[in-house]
């Protein structure tokens, strides 16, 4: 039997698990306090994910004591490899450390049905007076001896007396009933340590009790161990976690470049020096062509924030480096066998080598698989839906619900229908239908057009309108969509061809069945009638409809012309018109962006090479105009492709778009206004925020809330809205901070 879970994580209803945690790991970095320098804490897991016993102990200079059950703690599994935990109602980060709030947050999975080895928690003051860090792993469920059998490579954090911990670097062999614990050579400043730990007999669920108060915990694949040591009495305690390293491997760049969330912790105060701060937490991208690049996530774990460092890497055996390549620091790390898991070795700057102690865990789609599917979403209308194309061709969705709760929805995933999609995505577009108010979008691949519906109970299913349309062609590039005053969903772009097709909902449409579509290729059938031709269009193209019904699919041609393809009630039938002739405008660039006005003008905005924004502007009773709205408002030069508008309830004209800084700016027109002005949306955010990228998308809710989308990082999804019961424009990172749906 499955059980679901409100977030979309699906959990085997056979035994709870059990998990280790070692927690507390840098308590007393710079304190007095040595009673509580380790912890561990043995717990388990009911369906829900949340604590059903717990257990924990803690070794220091005062000796060793048991603190008996722990507190309720609720786990939450998001996408991105990222645990959100809450303690006594309270979610993270608004936790207290041992000497106030933590400041800093850093989360990563460890469950094994999500396809993770090993996974952390920490968190600091601003001040890193008081480090708190753990390791997680989800237990062998019958581990025996033989299992913890072999060659590892591990990392020890070590306390002794009232000195600052040591971070030591080793090798340990395991062979019968004995570990022997051993010191890495080879490489300077790892420190020595030599120990031999006898075990008395196989335990159960992973668990091994050694010889001197160590005990050794095994995770579920037998590819991660944790050890403690909780015997005080000869004035030291430590904890480690070891991985199997892959020695005799030839380890290439494809294996090891990957998304890694990882937490470090300098023992020394020279590699905190190196480092920045005693305990760091970056999201590591390591890419196949020899470079990298770091961003912080201490300081809040939703979001990715700005690069912090890059440089280049290599791989030697089984040993990665990474070299930083503004302070020439380099980072030594263990490769597993698995590939899946970096053990710190070793930071390296001018002043010479420094030890480390952590953990980079890989989060990948290939490792974790599909995102798991939520079977009850919630039910009704939502506030706002945003569909965007993953980097690996995924058709998504980010749903707000009523709640303020966001979701990501992977439609092939999600959707169920007869003919699904296997081809990779090349466009969404995404609406509520006016008829029956449920959501739907249209993907275009590159030889099928497909209609998801989202149903009045939240459940997504999908259709092949290239295979139910008789006579269908698919729409290859451009995809646009838009709704004519009669309430007819039409779903157009280009053919193979390059010709403008469409398809068109059925006016007297059975909502029960959801709408029919018939098939037309305007560029065929129609534009000859008129004595048009279908312009050859560059670039994407954009649609709107007017108060009189008149409906345009609008775009740029090789050199720059603005290109309409259009009809009214009054046209006698789909015209094509070059707008840039009647104009004069300069050539623009990359896309272009439709708004309209409560007095009928229509506004068709583009940049051109300088930067600057041009309007193709018309009102009734006039001809067709251009205006600089850039010299207008003073504003600067913006990314060609980066252009968006819209249109407040209170009648404010926006145009948006990225400056060089990929700061969003805005050109903005209100009633009564004697020319366009400029502000800039994301200068109040702080400098670790993040920022859009690339083609930008904007939508105005009937509550007044304006949203600008964009895409932050490797893939990263980003909002940046504002709201009319709260001064000033705020930032998201969708991707972190979404539940799987």
């Amino acid at each position: 039997m499955r059980v679901p879970r409100h977030d979309g994580i699906l959990c085997e209803q056979l035994e709870p698990r059990v998990i280790l945690s070692v927690d507390g790991v840098g308590i007393g970095f710079n304190s007095n306090d040595s009673d509580d320098l380790v912890i561990v804490t043995e717990f388990s897991l009911d369906d829900e994910l949340n604590y059903t016993s717990a257990s924990r102990e803690t070794a220091g200079l005062g000796g060793a004591q048991s603190l008996g059950g722990a507190d309720p703690t609720l786990f939450e599994l998001f996408n991105n490899g990222r645990l959100g935990v809450g303690y006594e109602g309270s979610p993270l980060p608004n936790q207290s450390g041992p000497t106030g709030p933590i400041a800093g947050i850093s989360t990563s999975q460890f469950f094994a049905e999500q396809g993770y080895s090993v996974g952390f928690l920490g968190g600091a003051p601003e001040d890193q007076s008081d480090v708190s860090a753990l390791f997680q792993i989800e237990r062998h469920a019958d581990a025996s001896l033989a299992d913890l059998a072999g060659n590892w490579r591990f990392h020890m954090l070590r306390f002794v007396g009232d000195a600052e911990p040591v971070a030591l670097t080793g090798n340990a062999s395991m062979g019968g009933a004995f570990m022997l614990l051993g010191p890495l050579t080879g490489d300077p400043g790892t420190g020595v340590v030599a120990e031999t730990i006898e075990f008395a007999a196989d335990d159960d669920r992973g668990r091994f009790d050694g010889s001197g108060g160590v005990r050794v915990y095994l995770n579920h694949d037998a590819s991660v161990f944790l050890a403690v040591d909780l015997d005080t009495t000869d004035g030291d305690a430590y904890i480690a976690i070891g991985t199997r390293p892959d020695v005799n491997a030839e380890t290439t760049p494809e294996d090891i470049a990957g998304r890694y969330r990882v937490q470090t912790f300098a023992a020394s105060t020279s590699g905190a020096d190196l480092l920045g701060e005693r305990l760091t937490s970056p999201w590591l991208d390591i890419q196949a062509d020899g470079t990298y690049t770091q961003r912080d996530l201490l300081l809040d774990d939703r979001a990715s924030g700005d690069i912090v460092a890059s440089g280049t890497w290599s791989v030697t055996g089984s040993t990665i480096e990474l070299t930083d390549a503004d302070s020439g620091v380099v980072i030594r790390y263990t490769v597993s066998d698995d590939g899946n898991t970096l053990l710190p070795i070793q930071v390296q700057g001018d002043a010479g080598p420094a030890t480390l102690h952590g953990v980079a865990q890989r989060v990948s789609d290939a490792l974790i698989g599909p995102p798991p599917v939520d079977p009850t979403p919630p039910a009704g209308p939502l506030t706002l839906a945003q569909g965007r194309v993953s980097d690996i061709g995924r058709p998504e969705i980010f749903e707000l619900d009523e709640t303020g709760l966001w979701r990501t929805v992977d439609l092939i995933t999600r959707a169920t229908g007869d003919n699904v999609q296997t081809e990779t995505a090349q466009d969404i577009v995404v609406w509520t239908d006016p008829v029956d108010d449920l959501t739907y979008a249209a993907v275009s691949t590159a030889t099928e057009l497909f209609l998801y519906n989202r149903d009045a109970d939240g459940v997504w299913t999908v259709r092949n309108l290239t295979a139910d349309v008789p006579g269908a062609e698919a729409i290859t590039s451009n995809l646009v969509q838009y709704i004519g005053r009669d309430l007819v969903v039409t779903i157009a772009g280009l053919n193979s061809s390059g010709a403008v097709v469409t398809f068109n909902a059925v006016p007297d449409r059975i909502i029960a069945d959801g709408p029919q579509f018939t098939f037309r290729n305007i560029s065929v059938l129609d534009l000859p009638l008129t004595g048009s031709t279908t312009p050859e269009f560059v670039g994407d193209l954009t649609s709107f409809v007017t108060a009189w019904d008149a409906q345009n699919i609008v775009g740029l041609d090789a050199e720059g012309d603005v290109w309409a393809v259009w009809r009214s009630p009054a046209s006698g039938g789909w015209r094509t018109v070059n707008l840039s002739d009647q104009t004069g405008a300069d050539p623009l660039q990359g896309s272009l962006t439709v708004f309209l006005t409560s007095w009928g003008g229509i506004n068709i905005a583009g940049v051109i090479d300088t930067g600057q924004v041009l309007a193709t502007w018309w009102v009734p009773g006039q001809t067709w105009r251009q205006a600089n709205l850039s010299n207008s408002a003073g504003a600067p030069p913006l990314q060609v492709q980066s252009v968006t508008s819209w249109v407040t309830p209170w009648g404010a004209l926006n145009v948006g778009g990225l400056d060089e800084n990929n700061d969003v700016i805005a050109l903005f027109w209100l009633p009564g206004f004697d020319s366009w002005r400029v502000a800039n949306l994301t200068s109040s955010l702080d400098p670790g925020d993040p920022r859009p990228q690339g083609a930008l998308e904007a939508s105005v809710l009937d509550s007044g809330v304006m949203n600008v989308f964009g895409t932050q990082g490797d893939d990263d999804h980003v909002r940046v809205y504002w709201t009319p019961d709260q001064p000033g424009w705020r930032i998201e990172n969708l991707s972190m901070i979404s539940v799987v749906g």
